[in-house]
């Protein structure tokens, strides 16, 4: 694993200061140098200078991001998507309610007609996860997830299920 990542990493648990990093990088460059040096005696090799940064932050820009920078990041995206989410979440709420209410008139009518209460409570479980089926597509497509894939997907398993019985 590259000593540097790994560095980098202990920056971000304050293991060490960046001092301590800027003092390992230049022992590596060091010891990079004596081993090309070593390998290739004899031979010329064209080194170079690695451009040291003046600012030590710069290397861990990423890991010292103030929090309010993610705050920030956080309300832009409630503001922008916070209205679809509402609206998404409205529908489960007000679909689950309203697939609740079409299972219990479907088994009263059957219960009327006097089905086996097996077939009842079966026909109650099938109806209400086809329903919330239709409602979880309609809450992801608020979201703007596109629903045809999804709607192909029910289409197959209604087709399956249809053929299996």
């Amino acid at each position: 694993m590259n000593p540097l990542l790994i560095s980098q990493a202990a920056v971000a648990t304050e293991a060490i200061t960046p001092e301590d990093l800027k003092t390992l990088k230049t022992d590596i460059i060091k010891e990079l140098k004596a081993e090309i040096n070593a390998g290739q005696q004899g031979a010329e090799v064209k080194t170079t200078e690695v451009a040291k940064p003046t600012d030590t932050k710069a290397d861990t820009t990423i890991i010292d991001a103030p929090i309010s920078k993610w705050d920030d990041a956080i309300k832009e995206a409630a503001a922008e998507h916070g209205m679809n989410i509402l609206f998404a979440i409205i529908i489960l709420v007000v679909g689950k309610i309203v697939v609740k209410m079409g299972t219990k008139i479907a088994c009263k009518a059957m219960s009327k007609a006097k089905q086996d209460e097996t077939l009842v409570k079966f026909a109650d479980n099938l109806i209400f996860c086809f329903g919330m089926v239709f409602v979880f597509i309609a809450a992801l497509t608020k979201l703007g997830i596109p629903s045809a894939s999804m709607v192909a997907a029910v289409g197959a398993a209604g087709l399956a299920i249809g053929l299996s019985l």
